[in-house]
């Protein structure tokens, strides 16, 4: 299975989350599912942020697109949960 690479800005953590290498590699592999539906792959760039919060964590996506900028964020109790819906 390859996946194309879509091109991270940046991959942060905030409120004392350190992304681990494991953490962006699942990131790069989920975002590579959406490639397909831009036309002009070679501009992608995608910035994923991983929060902690006192009763949950949060990850929030942003794709700026030509014409428009995609966000998408979700939270739940476990780092890994949140990042796969």
């Amino acid at each position: 299975l390859e996946f194309r690479r879509v091109l991270f800005r940046s991959v942060l953590g905030k409120n004392g989350f350190v992304p681990s290498q494991t953490n962006k590699d699942y990131a790069q592999e989920k975002l590579a599912k959406i490639e397909h539906y831009f036309q002009d792959q070679a501009e992608l760039e995608a910035r994923v942020v991983c929060k902690v919060y006192s009763e949950y964590h949060k990850v929030e996506v942003t794709i700026p697109a030509k014409n428009i900028v995609l966000r998408a964020e979700a939270q739940d109790q476990e780092i890994g949960r949140a990042s796969c819906r």
